[in-house]
């Protein structure tokens, strides 16, 4: 069929061709039911059921039979048509309900071509990384690439997102992240804002001439929150009010040597004078 494939040492006699009649009556129709159900419905009952064995022998005999590139380009088209499936059903207006669709899909996708790989194996040693130099697996996550994250309404759900503070639980988000991560770290360049949040390690260190614009950037987020009206700020910010009766007197055995004591007179720290010339702090109670 296409001259650039090579031989395939295979155990198929003559009396065992396949023509493209029987390839695109029988045998394609076969795989193309188990991609579909792996794509959508792995753990289903009809998912659980797929004879791995019977589908990794029909495509040894669709390669053997040279036909590897249409069954390259039939596999190609049947996850592109999935995944088209899964881009409509991304609403811009249904914030938190879409990013569930594409955490369930991310998920899902990745366990998914992990199978469908498994049982392409032979056509993926024998045609596809030959003819173009990459695995089938690695082809599938940028067939993904194009077909979701890189679309438009999804790019804008993801950004919308980041950028709409508490409109989207952080364990979704952090989720939907991780996800992201586990099917390819590259995926880092398209949303480094998000990876930022929830994947350690994936910016550059804090710099110390940028104090100035960490801090801003903290008030901001603290302004936000004030403003959401899920988060108050206590009239007195101090962690402990009893730091406010802390006061500075002078030390009766040292001029000039400042100890803490409180109003009430309860409790005194000092630098008490050691015998032995060095100075040591020790904490004593006084009634007023």
């Amino acid at each position: 069929m296409a001259s650039h494939e090579k031989p395939y040492q295979c155990c198929l006699t003559a009396a065992e061709d396949l023509s493209l009649e029987e390839y695109r009556g029988a045998y394609w129709p076969k795989l193309e039911k188990m991609v579909a159900v792996i794509l959508s419905r792995p753990n289903s009952p009809e998912g659980c059921s797929i004879s791995y064995e019977e589908m990794y022998t029909t495509v040894y005999k669709c390669v053997c039979h040279h036909y590897s590139e249409l069954l390259y380009e039939n596999l190609i088209e049947c996850i592109r048509g999935y995944l088209i499936e899964v881009s409509s059903a991304i609403r811009p207006d249904a914030l938190e309900e879409s990013l569930l669709v594409l955490l369930n899909f991310f998920s899902q996708y990745n366990q998914s071509i992990s199978s469908i790989v498994a049982v392409f194996q032979y056509m993926n040693r024998y045609y596809v990384s030959q003819r173009y130099q990459k695995d089938l697996k690695d082809i599938l996550l940028e067939l993904m690439r194009k077909n979701i994250i890189e679309q438009p309404h999804i790019t804008a759900l993801l950004h919308t997102a980041i950028s709409t503070d508490l409109c989207v639980k952080p364990d979704i988000l952090m989720a939907v992240t991780q996800s992201l991560q586990k099917l390819d770290p590259d995926f880092q360049s398209h949303f480094p804002s998000l990876y930022a949040r929830f994947v350690p390690s994936t910016q550059p260190t804090s710099k110390p001439w940028k104090l100035d614009e960490y801090q801003r950037e903290e008030k901001a987020m603290q302004q936000i929150l004030i403003e959401s009206g899920e988060f108050s700020q206590l009239e007195n910010p101090r962690k402990r009010e009893a730091e406010e009766n802390i006061e500075l007197v002078p030390n009766p055995r040292r001029t000039g040597q400042p100890i803490s004591k409180s109003q009430d007179g309860g409790l005194i720290l000092r630098l008490a004078e050691n015998p032995g010339g060095d100075d040591e702090e020790e904490m004593i109670t006084e009634t007023a």
